[in-house]
């Protein structure tokens, strides 16, 4: 219990339970000081207990008022803290429960009680966020352990500039607060929305001056990634620390020297350490994550400013504990083992094994690396840290209590508490830790995503065989479908974003056997995606499955089906609608186009003609009243421009049938919830573009005849019938387009490729005359960004990938040329082309289609349009040279790039700007 008076010292009232590990004996200090180490807590008691008391041991001791802050400051290459120079024994922190993910479930309050009491239990006297900790209780649970904040006050950069004084102002008197932070390795990243260098380095000096002109009580820092050039320190000249992430294997090199020859501010490491998974070997490595946890850490030590001639004032070592959402092809409820391998990374596989590098593992119990970090002393203390003499300490009881597991923070019900829930100090559990209640619920598996029509009247059922796809997890299959099978993209072979993909590929191709998921992570190699399809004999593998491969077997199983009559008509009342398969919404917008579109049922009897339908598809389950299953995606959106709700031929929603609390985003703009869905029983939902929801297609104004298809006389099929669809001629819907190159809002429109055959996934490309080759640079048509990948690659070339000036100004000159040829226009959409880039959400940036970084790019004005969630995931560029990002609601031209990589101006990239 605690109580504030700016008149009198502040007053601790501790209540301690021998059953909870705080009553135990704790560590001594955490050597924050340079002079000594005290014992933990100011007065410096420790508490004994005797044999069979039970009992509430009050005890009272003052200290400062929080209102005092600590005065720390740089003075030539040392970091001061009253006055006294400060070694870090720093730890990255980032606290995420289980089945959550980074930044939405980041819980400083949940998880602090636990973490800062072992964090005191190996002297770590620091740590450095990745948002900024505004919440003064969650400051005070570190000062009690003397734990100094590195509180990163900016670090996203589309929070707006306002908010730095209003977090700076916040807590910058509690003495916890030892420097501001500001970015993350920005150099990589962009301040993670992918700004060009330059902006990023502007935003970062802006930064640095806002918090200045409100704190000069406080240094500022900024992370860097690697070393920065003399212009880059001399544009941040007003930076007083420097942060290095580096991961160089076993040695840090000759980092130090080079720093000391470049800058006379102190540094210190931002990141830095090694993983506990070996993936050379699929295991779990502490070994070596140790060894590289004691040399690493010695080198920073003899480095340390305290000495005379150190540059570097600590490290903040990666990370405390394991976070199991960081493996964008896994699971956040599952402790992955994807990773990715740059060419050079952590030691010894240097791969970056994203879920494994926590000196203490989820549930708080320590690592190797961990009790290695404890024993490492930190420069200037004087004594040794009592609580490391002995190997009693590493024995104590409090381990096996699994501290991190019963925190308010690692449940769900209970998250944003402070301190324990589960159980709390009193011994009891809170109402939030009720089994029901501690877990979210988690999505029902989607079937198969296999067209189906609802059965017309006069039906009956006969036998029949559909295909299946069976969890295999540790199976292998090792034939491969080259590239351009069908039209699939690939590095090497045909890979998949999705297992639906994957799997209607696999339906397509007679020999294929299985679907394979590769564990690794920025959609494997060439970002094309980790599902691939195989032929060939399913068999055991080991490796494979500890390294987390997945496996779906192919297989055959009896059905019932409803077949008419061969050559019957089929009733256009009961048969307006078929089920397609399982997409996102941005997906859902084009899987209708081969034979109609979404449904949009704008009256209430089309809406209920609509659930009838819905109804035999529930009954054929194929769809289920278990969320996710039990909705699907209308044909409907919210159009920003005209502020309203429409339907995707561009009229209004005149009638809707809301539930209650819907549209739920109306009090942003709808700006994360722009998708129309509806439930099973009718009601209409907003929803974000993420989520797969069924998919019903209207089939267009036009007669369904049932006609036979003959066998082939190569293989044993039987006869059987095939819905034929012809539909009606359809007139895109274009708005009138603003004379400015902004992006518009979609419309309405038919996606075709110009002289194109779409015929299923399968892209039949037209030849053109010689007009529409263009020096490296060949038209092929119009459509979407997936068409216009399958569309270049069956003519053996790529979409443009300009990665430096040089290639935007050919390809520039190329569309200009294609203006002339009649092939482009000045006019939107025809002003537009697709380029060979998208947003990566596991990595979180733009990539080129061979997984590249798409960094430096021409941006026009107020693009990319979608940082806050990206959901236009496709890169395009117009006439005048600049790019836009965009959805696959569009239809741009297809201008194919040469792909023979001898004459490939992007082999040697130039830097975008400057």
């Amino acid at each position: 219990h605690m109580q504030d008076d700016d008149r009198h010292p502040r007053i601790y009232e501790t209540f301690l339970y021998p059953s909870h590990p705080l009553a135990q004996d704790t560590n001594p200090d955490s050597c924050a000081c340079a002079d000594g180490c005290e014992l933990w807590g100011a007065a410096g008691v420790r508490v004994g207990w005797m044999t069979g008391w039970v009992g509430i041991v009050f005890f009272w001791f003052a200290v400062l008022p929080r209102a005092a802050a600590v005065i720390s400051r740089i003075e030539e290459r040392q970091l001061l803290v009253d006055d006294k120079p400060l070694h870090l024994k720093g730890v990255c922190w980032n606290p995420v429960r289980k089945g959550g993910t980074h930044p939405h479930d980041t819980d400083y309050r949940g998880f602090a009680a636990a973490d800062a009491e072992i964090m005191s239990r190996a002297g770590i006297n620091a740590i450095r966020t990745y948002a900024v900790i505004d919440d003064p209780q969650v400051l005070d649970i570190f000062w009690e352990k003397k734990i100094h904040v590195l509180n990163t006050v900016y670090i996203w950069g589309k929070d707006p500039l306002d908010l730095v004084a209003q977090r700076v102002n916040a807590v910058k008197n509690h003495p916890a607060v030892l420097m501001w932070v500001v970015g993350n390795e920005w150099n990589y990243n962009g301040l993670y929305v992918g700004l060009p260098y330059p902006a990023a380095l502007q935003r970062v000096k802006e930064v640095v001056r806002l918090i200045k002109e409100h704190d000069r009580t406080h240094p500022v820092a900024t992370v860097y990634g690697e070393l920065p050039s003399a212009d880059t320190l001399a544009q941040l000249h007003e930076v007083d620390a420097w942060g290095i992430n580096k991961y160089s294997g076993l040695s840090f090199g000759n980092l130090f020297n080079q720093w000391g020859n470049i800058s006379k501010a102190p540094m210190f490491l931002g990141e830095y350490g090694a993983d506990a998974y070996d993936s050379r070997r699929s295991t779990l490595d502490e070994v070596d994550q140790a060894e590289a946890t004691k040399v690493l850490t010695d080198e920073i030590v003899k480095a340390s400013s305290v000495n005379p001639g150190g540059v570097c004032i600590g490290g903040i070592i990666f990370e405390f504990a394991d976070e199991w959402w960081k493996d964008g092809s896994g699971s956040p409820d599952m402790h992955d083992v994807g990773g990715i391998s740059p060419g050079g990374g952590p030691y010894p596989d240097r791969t970056f094994n994203e879920e494994w590098w926590g000196l203490v593992e989820y549930d708080g119990k320590p690592r190797k690396s961990f009790w290695t970090y404890a024993h490492i002393q930190t420069p200037g203390c004087e004594v040794a840290q009592a609580a490391l003499r002995g190997s009693a300490w590493e024995t104590d009881p409090i381990w096996a209590k699994k501290l991190r597991t019963q925190v308010c923070g690692a449940h769900f019900n209970c998250r944003r508490k402070l301190g324990y829930c589960c159980p709390k100090e009193d011994g009891f559990f809170d109402a939030c830790c009720e089994s029901t209640a501690i877990v979210p619920p988690t999505e029902e598996p989607h079937p198969a995503s296999t067209t189906w029509l609802p059965p017309p009247p006069g039906t009956h059922v006969t036998p029949c065989e559909e295909t299946v796809y069976r969890d295999e997890s540790g199976e292998f299959v090792n034939g491969h479908f080259q590239v351009g099978t069908l039209g699939c993209l690939g590095v090497g072979e045909c890979q998949f974003r999705s297992r639906s993909e994957a799997q209607d590929f696999c339906d397509k191709q007679p020999r294929c056997t299985a679907v394979l998921l590769h564990p690794f992570e920025d959609d494997c190699a060439g970002g094309f995606g980790c599902y691939t399809p195989r032929f060939g004999p399913i068999s055991p593998n080991s490796l494979w499955g500890r390294s987390g491969g997945r496996a779906w077997a192919r297989t055959r199983v009896e059905c019932e089906s409803q077949v008419p009559a061969l050559g019957s008509a089929v009733p256009a009342q009961s048969r307006k609608y078929a089920f397609m398969g399982w997409f996102t919404a941005i997906e859902a917008q084009s899987a209708c186009r081969s034979i109609g579109q979404l449904a949009m049922p704008k009256t209430n009897a089309k809406l209920h003609e609509l659930l009838d339908v819905v109804s035999a598809a529930q009954d054929a389950k194929k769809v289920s009243q278990n969320w996710p299953m039990n909705t699907l995606w209308l044909g409907g959106h919210f159009n920003p421009t005209s502020e309203r709700w429409e339907w995707m031929d561009g009229s209004p929603l005149d009638w809707t049938n809301w539930v209650s609390g819907h549209p739920s985003a109306a009090s942003n703009s709808q700006m994360t919830k722009q998708w129309l869905s509806m439930m099973l029983n009718g009601e209409f939902r907003d929803s974000g573009p993420d989520f797969k929801f069924a998919v019903f297609c209207e089939f267009g104004a036009s007669d369904l005849v049932v006609a036979p298809v003959a066998a082939d006389d190569g293989d044993n099929v039987e006869r059987s019938t095939a819905l034929v669809h012809k539909p009606a001629e359809r007139v895109p819907i274009v708005a009138p387009r603003p004379a400015t190159t902004a992006m518009p809002t979609p419309v309405p429109r038919t996606t075709t490729l110009a002289s194109t055959t779409m015929a299923s996934t399968t892209v039949t490309a037209a030849k053109w005359d010689e007009g529409s080759k263009f020096g490296r640079y060949t038209m092929v048509g119009v459509g979407g960004p997936q068409v216009a990948r399958q569309a270049c690659v069956q003519h053996g070339k790529r979409l443009p990938m300009p990665k430096n000036i040089a290639a935007f100004q050919a390809l520039k000159n190329a569309t200009k040329a294609a203006v002339l040829a009649g092939k482009l226009s000045e006019q939107w959409p025809k002003n537009t082309i697709w380029l060979g880039a998208a947003w990566s959400n596991a990595a979180a940036r733009w990539q080129w289609d061979d997984g590249s970084a798409a960094v430096g790019l021409p941006w026009a004005p107020e693009q990319p349009s979608d940082w806050d969630h990206q959901q236009e995931p496709w890169l395009c560029m117009v006439l005048d040279g600049v790019v836009h990002d965009s959805d696959s609601a569009y239809s741009f031209g297809i201008m194919c790039e040469d792909s023979d990589d001898s004459d490939d101006a992007d082999d040697h990239p130039e830097p975008m700007l400057g």
